[in-house]
């Protein structure tokens, strides 16, 4: 079960982002907590957060039920109410006051149709909707995604317009998101994502057809709702949600780099040369929303950001094959991107910013054969953007979660 996001995030590392210190200061070092004397460290080693407005989400990959015979270490099978729920717990733990859980729209690309294919039906998690009221239960805010999605690949949807028209594939996926929509009003869930990166079809001359959905969606729906994309170019589909949601771009630098003031400052000029920092004030000038930024971080890198050559192909064949394969992750560079995207927020993106999200916490990865450090797809995913495993990330990200909004331990990037 491979999570769409390989696509968005692909398509980001088509683009790529991240890093902690200040001066001369150790660039491995944490924040230190706001104040000492007032510090409350939970059951599980982490610092109490602060309580903000702002969102702090984490991706909870649920697109589908994995097969009955995928059961975790405790025997539980992985997308249950048993085997979901502690992912939940975690997720709070760490300081995380929201959740987007990530569903998706999946459409045929030969057809336009959702679920017209009897060998892949794909539907909603059996325990979606107890899953939802659980995070809510415990305090979290509560998201979902509807990605529209290829059905066979779960990845980025290519539609074929020469053999249906654009009304009616929006009209399948409209008939599909409504009656979810409609059961996430009556579970009083935040917010609903209406898709994420249709870079290829979310423009201008597109546009019509996105208001169509989401004026379907609102008709059932009184939430907030947002558009998420990669940091390619903006859209006009911004108009018609709350908050405009960016994948920040994780190509920083093609060598690598261990310093943080160094990495952060890379933001405004990237491995494509684009200051993304000006980008991002410019969309929230356009559009006149604040925005939720997210990031997935790699922990295989062969400079900051930058995935090594046929990481991901060779990822899905050590997965097919079961080959063996050495481990590539460095948690150190992993932690130090993490640390400078949240200092390039607090240091000049807090005040357009509504939030920012996490990618992600896989439930399927929990399976028991999965979850064997020595298994390949264990060792990929843990060296892509997997953060349920990564101790390492959750303290960095615990950490900065432990200061208020907007905090920053560089004083400034000159």
């Amino acid at each position: 079960m491979f999570r769409s996001v390989i696509c968005t995030t692909v398509l980001s590392l088509v683009l790529t982002a991240c890093g902690a210190g200040g001066g001369a200061t150790n660039s491995s070092a944490l924040p230190n907590p706001t104040s000492s004397s007032s510090v409350i460290v939970n059951q599980n080693g982490f610092i109490q957060p602060i309580t903000v407005n702002n969102f702090r989400f984490a991706r909870l990959d649920y697109r589908y039920d994995t097969p009955t015979s995928s059961v975790n270490k405790a025997g539980a099978h992985t997308t249950s109410y048993e085997a979901v729920t502690p992912l939940i717990d975690q997720i709070k733990s760490i300081g995380f006051n929201g959740v987007v859980i990530q569903l998706q729209a999946p459409v045929n690309a030969k057809t336009g149709a959702i679920n017209d294919d009897p060998t892949n039906i794909k539907v909603l998690p059996k325990a979606t909707w107890q899953v939802v009221d659980y995070a809510k239960s415990q305090g979290l805010k509560v998201w979902i995604s509807l990605a529209i999605v290829d059905s066979v690949s779960d990845c980025l949807l290519t539609p074929d317009f020469t053999k249906y028209s654009e009304q009616q594939m929006f009209n399948n996926i409209a008939n599909y998101d409504k009656p979810i929509a409609a059961l996430a009003e009556k579970h009083k869930v935040d917010g609903i994502f209406v898709s994420e990166g249709n870079y290829n079809f979310d423009s201008e001359s597109h546009v019509y057809y996105w208001q169509y959905l989401i004026s379907n969606i609102k008709s059932v729906y009184s939430g907030k709702l947002s558009y998420s994309t990669p940091m390619i170019q903006d859209t006009p589909v911004w108009n018609y949600v709350d908050y405009p949601s960016i994948i920040l771009s994780n190509g920083l630098s093609n060598t690598p780099l261990n310093d943080l003031k160094a990495i952060t400052k890379l933001y405004h000029n990237d491995i494509y040369g684009i200051d993304q920092v000006k980008v991002l004030k410019e969309i929230y000038n356009k559009y006149g929303k604040k925005v939720i930024l997210g990031l997935a971080s790699t922990g295989a890198d062969v400079g900051v950001g930058v995935v090594p050559p046929d990481f991901w192909g060779a990822m899905f064949t050590n997965f097919a094959l079961g080959a063996t394969q050495a481990k590539v992750a460095n948690t150190e560079l992993k932690s130090l991107k993490v640390k400078a995207f949240f200092e390039i927020i607090g240091l000049e993106l807090s005040d357009i910013a509504i939030g920012v999200s996490f990618t992600e916490f896989s439930p399927w990865l929990q399976d028991k054969n999965f979850s064997d450090i020595n298994n390949p797809t264990y060792q990929y995913y843990c060296c892509s953007w997997e953060i349920s495993n990564d101790l390492t990330e959750q303290k960095t990200i615990n950490s900065y979660f432990g200061q208020a909004w907007g905090y920053h331990s560089l004083i400034t990037l000159n």
